[in-house]
């Protein structure tokens, strides 16, 4: 299955336009989630979230919480 990945820097605002997209589907609201950051030092936190689109596409609109260096 291939996932269309996409950061956002809006996605709080920007979620209740996707739901109002006639056929979305939600399989994951959003959610904050941790990685390890590349140097291993810490943690990146990003608010996740997973939609099928009308077409069958699966998305997943991701905002960074956390900078990058």
């Amino acid at each position: 299955t291939t996932v269309l990945v996409f950061n956002v820097n809006d996605l709080d605002t920007r979620w209740e336009s996707v739901l109002a997209v006639p056929g979305v589907e939600v399989i994951e609201a959003p959610t904050e989630t941790s990685y390890p950051s590349y140097d291993g030092s810490g943690t990146i936190r990003v608010m996740v979230s997973v939609i099928r689109d009308p077409d069958g596409f699966i998305l997943e609109l991701n905002q960074l919480l956390t900078a990058l260096h």
